[in-house]
């Protein structure tokens, strides 16, 4: 990363600069000490007029992004005057130029707390966490009891509220959750505009209300302090030495002196974003265990079915990679045999057009021009906002429910927004998620579409929407945005996780595991790109890394439910029920709202012989989403088992209209009515299942010889 932005690249060296010459005004001798009170710390250094020269020149090269040549020029500086002032303009030109191990040299011994809070930017990029807890820490208490509690006091922290944010970070990193929480909450109650601090509390489960975050007297707290900081310096009037290059250059005048601060929170230049160290995770783990696609499956290939997918062989993650899985997908046949398999996506039209049926009709398009090229989607009230407080209580409202997975009031309070920030990729990202999180791919499509043709250059939720193409089987829309997201970035974890997906979806298992590992190695906190590892796995059957990948996305995000939905799948094909209940069970804690979710507790309580329970775990995915034909089946097969015969051969009738073409649902049929003694009709429905099935011809046909033999009603075909 770098310093992109002119304003906030050269805040710390415009602040220096504006002082020495500030002061070269005032005593007219570039001989006189300058002195810079600081509240922690008293320096006095004599510039000469090479050196003053050399700091502007520093200054114009870093406005116009010539990062080399502030670098140049500023270890210039240092071998004129090696002072902390020297050495925080040179850091700055290092951070600047993509050189934060030579920053890290050069600020290693300062004292200084502008220093010190670079230093933990530096550490924090470079992934030295103790050294940049120690550099924000060093004033607190060592002692481990008053340790929190004195390093959450403001005075000790450089850079206030931004010191705090950072501490944060650190604590997060170093798995200290609850650390983080209070100094993400200390952060925002000093300064209420640091909206990553609040994403941050959100992400970590602190679901707080964005109106005591974001409340007004808050900010006026805040401004009246940047105002007490304003009001103690003076302006500054033209010298003997100034620049006449950039708009904060020393001609400007604009630069203000400090001679009384009065807050912490005085900007010390750039927050570094952390820097992904790189994972150690290597090819040579990747080994060839793809299985082969002519392996023995339990539906046809016919091409309109959706059953054509075994869960082990090419799509078994077909319900749960792509974190929540898929709603319209049914699983048939042994759970425990290797032909145990599933309904794969929903994709065809006919049952496209039932899966939208809970989706709003849109009336306009999301701009007027080149409407040829726009998505007609949901048009928003308006609403004027005056305060950038009322703002961000707006935009937290929604994002608050969306990561409490309240989909349907998170999309309701997005739609509520005024139209300009409405039409911006990351409200209509979020929307395509809250959309994608309740397994409504189609419509998701469409925003997430919208968000990126609006904003081309965005990356952020492109691992969602490339999800939503692989469960869509968009193949070619699947290539196009791997090829787009790869040309404009190859560093984004983004892109590689579109690529791994693609891959993923033309079952070349091998090589998407090593483009999910790519993102790893770019960032090794994406926890859903540990996720979706553990799930390719899955499909090779290698449960014991697959189970590796899930746990180590809880170490990064304990509220990932995905991977606890993955481990307790894992456990469920070993016949761990109980161990499996227990995930499911933290899955839905997290997300109850999941219609798969609470198919695979039901599922596993089935697999049990806890049928009542089972069924009311069918019955509450079914009130979430009553077109989840998976569900439906599971649901049949437990009413079987309780031989409530009649509710289902209702169950399996609505099947039949919705998947006319699956096999599995005539045999069921077939095999009730067996139960009940109507010969007839149970061979006719054994007879369609013939015409259907291929593979399993040979168990169709000895049920069509045993229809005249008295059998128990379980067999090896129910669930």
């Amino acid at each position: 990363m770098g310093y992109h932005n002119k304003s906030s690249m050269k805040s710390v060296v415009s602040q220096f600069v504006a002082k020495y010459i500030f002061s070269l005004q005032i005593n007219s001798n570039l001989t006189n000490n300058i002195k810079l009170t600081d509240n922690k710390f008293k320096m006095e250094e004599v510039f000469t007029p090479l050196q003053i020269e050399l700091i502007e020149a520093i200054n114009d090269s870093l406005q116009n992004h010539i990062y080399s040549n502030a670098v140049f020029l500023g270890e210039r500086l240092l071998a004129e005057i090696d002072c902390e002032e020297s050495r925080s303009i040179l850091a700055e030109c290092y951070m600047a130029d993509l050189k934060a191990y030579k920053a890290f040299h050069i600020l290693k011994d300062c004292k200084s707390e502008q220093n010190r809070y670079k230093f933990a930017l530096v550490c924090l990029k470079l992934n030295k966490l103790k050294e940049a807890e120690r550099a924000l820490a060093s004033s607190a208490s060592s002692g481990n009891n008053k340790y929190l509690l004195e390093i959450t006091k403001p005075e000790n922290v450089p850079n206030g509220s931004h010191g705090l944010y950072l501490l944060g970070l650190i604590s997060e990193k170093l798995q200290k959750q609850n650390e983080a929480k209070e100094f993400y909450k200390k952060a925002l109650e000093l300064n209420p505009t640091l909206w990553c601090a609040y994403e941050k509390l959100l992400k970590l489960g602190e679901l707080r209300d964005p109106s005591e975050i974001f409340a007004s007297n808050r900010f006026k707290l805040y401004e009246n302090s940047r105002r007490k900081t304003a009001s103690s310096v003076l302006p500054l009037t033209k010298g003997p030495h100034l620049s006449t290059a950039g708009s904060l250059s020393l001609k400007s005048a604009e630069f203000i002196i400090e001679e009384k601060p009065a807050s912490n929170d005085k900007p010390l230049g750039n927050i570094f974003q952390p820097e992904s160290s790189h994972s150690a995770v290597t090819e040579a783990t990747l080994k060839n265990k793809t299985p082969s696609p002519t392996k023995s499956l339990n539906f046809p290939k016919n091409s309109n079915s959706v059953f054509h997918i075994p869960l082990e062989d090419a799509s078994g993650a077909n319900i749960f990679r792509a974190t929540q899985g898929s709603s319209q997908g049914a699983n048939f046949g042994n759970p425990h045999s290797k032909t145990y398999g599933q309904i794969a996506h929903q994709h065809s039209k006919s049952i496209s057009s039932h899966s939208n049926t809970h989706n709003t009709k849109h009336s306009t398009s999301i701009t007027q021009n080149n409407k040829k090229d726009q998505i007609d989607i949901e048009k928003p009230s308006s609403g004027e906002i005056k305060d950038l407080m009322s703002l961000l209580t707006r935009l937290a409202e929604p994002y608050l429910q969306l990561l409490s997975y309240n989909c349907q009031t998170a999309i309701e309070l997005f739609n509520k927004l005024p139209q300009n920030h409405y039409r911006t990729g990351w409200v209509l990202s979020n929307i395509g998620r809250a959309y994608w999180e309740s397994v409504k791919y189609t419509e998701a499509e469409k925003y997430f579409k919208e968000a990126f043709r609006i904003e081309p250059y965005r990356l952020e939720g492109l691992e969602y929407y490339s999800s939503c193409l692989w469960h869509l089987k968009k193949q070619v829309e699947l290539c196009t945005l791997a090829e787009k997201a790869l040309e404009k970035s190859l560093f984004a974890p983004e892109a590689w996780i579109v690529l791994g997906n693609c891959f993923s979806l033309q079952k070349e298992h091998e090589n998407a595991l090593k483009f999910f590992n790519r993102a790893i190695q770019l960032d090794p906190t994406f926890a859903y790109a540990h996720t979706l590892i553990g799930h390719e796995y899955v499909y090779n059957e290698d449960f014991q890394k697959a189970r590796k990948c899930f746990e180590h996305a809880l170490n990064i995000d304990l509220r990932h439910y995905n991977a606890w939905w993955g481990l307790g799948y894992i456990d469920y094909r070993q016949e761990k029920y109980d161990r499996a209940i227990k995930h499911f069970y933290n899955a839905i804690t997290i997300n109850s709202k999941n219609p798969v979710l609470h198919s695979y507790l039901g599922m596993t309580f089935a697999a049990q012989d806890e049928l009542i329970e089972a069924l009311r775990c069918f019955q509450n995915s079914e009130f979430l989403d009553d077109k989840n034909v998976m569900n439906r089946f599971q649901k049949a097969n437990v009413l079987c088992k309780l031989e409530r015969y009649e509710q289902a051969l209702a169950e399996l009738e609505i099947l039949r209209t919705l998947m006319p073409r699956e096999a599995p649902i005539p045999q069921l049929i077939g095999k009730i009515y067996k139960q009940l003694g109507m010969i007839d009709k149970a061979h006719n429905y054994f007879t369609l299942a013939l015409d259907l099935e291929n593979k399993d011809s040979l168990k169709i046909k000895a049920m069509l010889d045993s229809l005249h033999n008295v059998n128990e009603f379980n067999d090896d075909n129910d669930l």
